[in-house]
């Protein structure tokens, strides 16, 4: 069986480019994690990533703004975070290397100061397709410096092996020209046509031909999942630090 799923990883590889720097503040909504995740500003005070990203209410500090992590930047905003709410199917469900909902609401502690360098991005009112441009960005896992934009090119799902053990809320992507072995790291947003339609579940490496194969939270799905955390954790102040330092609640 092993041998049957490798020359099937072999025979779906296809080599694209990999990362290259984005331009400077081209990507205003990417929000960068103290614990080393990452996620996608979808509002003043909310940011959207994956629940594999570990966040602490008043330790953890989402940077915004940034470009380079290794120096401190004039457009960057520092923000406590106030609480991380999961979807509660994924936590009785979670299985491994295939989680179901695998998506995390987290909320600032005060709301960022919106301007050219910090804006959210807007959730795409439709699924991603195979004929899409889509653009990962956020910074590598080994190399953490300035942000990478990644082409990832969305395959028709059923030429893609992920569709052979993954939940419908999320999609693959084909395999990336990856030689040095690090990757975005978990929670980076996909766009597609300046829309969000991703973000970085998990990867999958192909041995012989140091390709990896990424899977993503689907965003389309949770529209009113997003909607309903929103309105039911609206934040009652914005100078009080939580006291409770519970890692996330569920919804």
């Amino acid at each position: 069986m092993k041998l049957v799923l490798l020359a099937f990883l072999l025979e779906c590889a296809v080599t694209i480019w990999a990362g290259t720097e984005c331009e400077p503040q081209s990507r205003p909504w990417v929000v960068h994690f103290s614990s080393g995740c990452s996620g996608a500003l979808i509002n003043e005070q909310w940011v959207l990533t994956v629940m594999d990203c570990y966040v602490t209410p008043q330790v953890t500090v989402a940077y915004l703004g940034k470009n380079n992590l290794n120096v401190e930047e004039n457009s960057e905003q520092r923000i406590f975070v106030d609480v991380g709410i999961v979807h509660d199917p994924y936590m009785r469900k979670r299985r491994r290397r295939s989680p179901l909902h695998n998506i995390q609401m987290v909320r600032l502690a005060t709301p960022a100061k919106l301007n050219s360098y910090v804006q959210p991005v807007s959730l795409s009112t439709r699924c991603p397709l195979p004929e899409d441009d889509c653009v990962v960005s956020g910074w590598e896992t080994r190399q953490q410096s300035s942000m990478q934009c990644v082409v990832q090119p969305i395959p028709d799902k059923r030429a893609c092996q992920f569709e052979m053990f993954g939940p419908p809320d999320e999609f693959c992507t084909e395999y990336v020209h990856n030689i040095t072995g690090s990757h975005l790291a978990e929670g980076s947003p996909m766009t597609c046509g300046g829309y969000l339609q991703g973000l970085v579940s998990w990867g999958q490496w192909c041995l012989e031909t140091y390709e990896v194969e990424k899977s993503y939270s689907c965003v389309c799905h949770y529209h009113d999942w997003i909607d309903k955390v929103m309105r039911s954790h609206v934040s009652t102040t914005t100078a009080a630090p939580r006291t409770d330092t519970t890692r996330f609640v569920a919804v």
